[in-house]
């Protein structure tokens, strides 16, 4: 079985600024991740072709600025899985 991706959401008491924190001390611990794609109706082609623009559709906002994507590829071994685990747990 193959995956894109493995997102985490962070829960609700967290904002974008705590999850872009999480990210920097993971990314400085070696941890490969990165915020999960901006909604959909902030790519920029949606934005120039029907005007969407922040505040839209908040529910959407609000959910990617609390997702994570970590490390999720089949050369991860169950260390390095419990490596990434416990590090993210670390800084929630």
């Amino acid at each position: 079985m193959s995956w894109f991706v493995f997102v985490v959401r962070l829960s609700d008491e967290y904002d974008q600024a705590d999850r872009d924190r999480i990210l920097r001390e993971l990314d400085a611990r070696g941890i490969g991740c990165s915020n999960y794609f901006a909604p959909i109706h902030l790519q920029p082609f949606y934005v120039e072709q029907f005007g969407y623009k922040p505040g839209d559709f908040p529910v959407c906002e609000a959910l990617a600025a609390r997702t994570i994507a970590l490390p999720f590829h089949h050369e991860l071994t169950e260390e390095d899985v419990d490596r990434v685990c416990g590090e993210l747990r670390k800084r929630l």
